[in-house]
């Protein structure tokens, strides 16, 4: 078969975006298509230099490209920047279902998500070990949790119970985030911040004297923050301008953190860490439809009135719990308002798993800064505990949720296949922290230890279901491969 600019074009609108629901050539991600009797060269980019999605894409791009030419000798997909994408590329297919929320019927065959081919932004052996670490972070945070609840758990001890928030946001958090930004990055250097976070993580967890593992994680954190300003450098926009504060956040707070600072007097800057980063990267896709006048400068209004509370909830804790509570609901709203979610909803599959998470979080999100005006000023208690696990655990977790199948295809070149079975963890967790903040709300002990344990339950529960996912489609992949060698040659 002669390879046709008509064949490859259409090959390429078998892969789809997993987020958006729409394949990346009517998303005008790709940019150029050269061909040959042999060869075929594409050219394509990505919405944002800060998304870790590049090798996944152009991987599933050049899958599709050899399923519909399986006699081409090479295929070649390479990511570029310039000119940088906008939402002007996109087509009129495209706007009008982001725009009326259509469901234009996807063409039969789709490019299932598929682990990057070798070579592509690096080797597994440099992420696998950082993910471990996150993950152990996670683990290790779920336990000091449960232990601060007053459950008996033999591998705990006081000194993880006490460390909770740090084990949770630094050595969890801190290097996931910081691991999809050096992927999305692609330089070596860029590593550093998340092997820091880790390595410090399990300094601490191993017992290390706290003023040597201590620096060591906000070393990690302020590499973070170079990492964050580098792209900024690549791409200056309001969207990579509000991660790069995110990441600032975290610096921030690791630092007072290590100064041994009390937890409720920083504990906001972690949450400005995590509350940056996840606005900024949903700003980043509200260009895909158009946004109301009023769209921008709410949001920075929104962000602004949320930063003063931080910034001086060290100094005036009981005031700035109100101006925190303000800015987080502004934050909220707009959220709700702006996202794609609204439109992506209306799809199936994995796309509409994203956005019930997306909004559902969205409504933690605004329930985190309702109990922070009608609680007031609070620095421990259930008013405190309500409202930052509104935050931390329906908020942050659902995003967490929707997003690692995702991510993790991308980030540790592994399939993860969709089933809906993921709704169940998603369930659980929304369900558990109800009945948690209800005892908080209520007075009941036993409503919050329960309800903390459903919540540990939830995020296991999903851990080991896309675990599950990968391993079925590892063997899924290496079934078709072992059927089909040929399409495997010239890789």
């Amino acid at each position: 078969m002669t390879p046709t600019k008509h064949i490859v074009e259409q090959a390429l609108r078998l892969v789809i975006d997993p987020e958006v629901g729409i394949n990346i050539f009517d998303l005008g991600l790709v940019y150029a298509i050269d061909f040959s009797d042999a060869r075929v060269d594409v050219r394509m980019t990505m919405t944002t230099r800060a998304c870790p999605l590049g090798s996944l894409l152009t991987a599933n791009a050049e899958a599709a490209i050899r399923a519909a030419l399986p006699n081409l000798e090479q295929v070649d997909v390479a990511l570029v920047w310039e000119p940088p994408w906008t939402p002007q590329r996109m087509s009129d297919a495209a706007r009008q279902q982001l725009t009326a929320g259509t469901t234009r019927k996807q063409p039969r065959r789709v490019v299932d998500q598929r682990p990057p081919a070798k070579g592509v932004h690096g080797p597994l052996w440099r992420r696998l070990p950082l993910l471990l670490m996150a993950g152990i972070g996670l683990i290790t945070g779920l336990v000091a949790g449960l232990l601060r609840l007053g459950f008996a758990i033999p591998i705990g001890s006081p000194l993880v119970a006490a460390d909770h928030g740090a084990l949770m946001v630094a050595g969890f958090l801190g290097t996931l985030i910081g691991l999809e930004r050096a992927v999305a990055l692609s330089r070596l250097w860029g590593f550093i911040a998340p092997i820091l976070t880790g390595v410090g993580t399990l300094l601490l967890l191993a017992g290390a004297p706290a003023e040597f593992a201590k620096p060591v994680v906000t070393i990690g954190s302020w590499l973070l923050t170079a990492v964050s300003l580098q792209i900024i450098w690549q791409q200056r926009a309001l969207f990579t301008a509000t991660m790069a504060a995110g990441a600032l956040a975290l610096a921030v707070g690791c630092t007072l953190w290590t100064l041994n600072w009390p937890i409720f007097r920083l504990v906001w800057w972690w949450v400005a860490f995590l509350l940056l980063t996840i606005a900024g990267e949903r700003l980043e896709l509200s260009r895909l439809k158009p946004r109301a006048k009023w769209a921008l400068p709410a949001f920075t209004a929104a962000l602004t009135v949320f930063m003063l509370g931080v910034a001086t909830s060290g100094i005036w804790p009981h005031l700035a719990n109100y101006i925190i509570g303000g800015g987080i609901l502004g934050i909220a709203a707009w959220l709700g308002a702006n996202d794609i979610a609204r439109q992506t909803i209306r799809r199936a599959g994995l796309t509409r798993y994203v956005a019930v998470c997306l909004l559902s979080g969205y409504l933690w999100l605004a329930c985190c800064a309702a109990w922070l005006l009608y609680a007031g000023p609070q620095v421990a208690g259930s008013g405190y505990d309500g409202s930052l696990h509104a935050f931390f655990v329906g908020f942050v977790f659902s995003m967490i949720f929707g997003h690692a199948p995702i991510i993790l295809p991308a980030v540790l070149r592994v399939g993860v296949r969709f089933t809906r079975v993921f709704y169940l963890p998603l369930a659980l967790l929304h369900l558990s922290l109800l009945i948690r903040l209800l005892g908080d709300f209520g007075g009941s002990a036993a409503m919050r230890r329960w309800g903390g344990m459903g919540n540990a339950l939830a995020i296991v529960a999903f851990l080991l279901s896309v675990v599950i996912s990968a391993i079925r489609a590892t063997r899924t992949t290496a079934q078709s491969a072992h059927n089909h060698p040929e399409s495997q040659t010239n890789r």
